[in-house]
């Protein structure tokens, strides 16, 4: 969904500045800008996906999972064990295999 799609649906200009707690100007730069912030867009969604405007998962469709890990279900344990890793794992993954290669060197000392 596009910034003013969404701005509109939830009321407009002055009600999203309510609703994320910044002034209307802020919300008019939003939409020329066509984006709106994350940390924004993080606090509208919940209410977006309550009135049923939109869903959490539709609005960050790449890591909603690790924004609201509450929403993540077994079909998406499914999912994600056959998903290719997210950046944030692979950086995680070297670092563990020198932990663990410091261990063993420890060991064998």
């Amino acid at each position: 969904m596009h910034a003013l799609e969404l701005i509109d649906a939830l009321g407009g200009t002055y009600v999203v500045a309510e609703l994320a707690g910044v002034k209307p100007p802020s919300v008019s730069g939003w939409k020329e800008a066509g984006r709106i912030p994350d940390a924004k867009l993080i606090r509208l969604a919940p209410i977006a996906e309550q009135r049923g405007i939109a869903t959490r998962k539709g609005l960050f469709p790449n890591d909603w999972q690790e924004i609201w890990p509450e929403l993540v279900g077994p079909e998406d344990l499914q999912d994600s064990a056959s998903a290719k890793p997210s950046a944030a794992e692979e950086h995680r993954k070297p670092q563990a295999e020198v932990v663990h290669l410091e261990a063993v060197a420890g060991a064998h000392a």
